[in-house]
């Protein structure tokens, strides 16, 4: 907040406030999926990874992730590496996007009976 005290005359004088600005909100534009396909036999894993987020300066850099059907993968994630838990026999996506909509990608994820 910005306050201004303006002395007009030695009998008028004013306060003028005004709100800061809204810091520009730069939108993520572009991730690197190293996988676009997960294959393995149920009970295997497999680990996909994220990396350079662009631009550099994104207000948020964060990224939602979702399995389409759990009951054939699930996923636990550590910085920006996701492990696929292989569990039954099937096929199903996997999809991230950033938190603030301006990038995504999927992978299909390929579950083979197991060995």
């Amino acid at each position: 907040m910005v306050c201004t005290f303006q002395t007009l005359t030695s009998q008028l004088s004013y306060l003028r406030v005004k709100a800061n600005p809204q810091p520009e909100v730069v939108k993520v534009s572009s991730f690197d999926l190293d996988k676009t396909a997960i294959t393995g036999a149920a009970g295997t894993s497999s680990v996909a990874t994220i990396s350079n987020i662009l631009p550099d300066n994104a207000t948020d850099k964060s990224i939602k992730f979702s399995i389409e059907d759990e009951t054939i993968a699930t996923a636990t994630v550590s910085d920006n590496a996701y492990t696929f838990n292989l569990l039954k026999e099937g096929t199903t996506k996997a999809h991230w996007v950033s938190t603030d909509g301006g990038a995504k990608a999927d992978a299909t994820i390929t579950v083979s009976a197991a060995e």
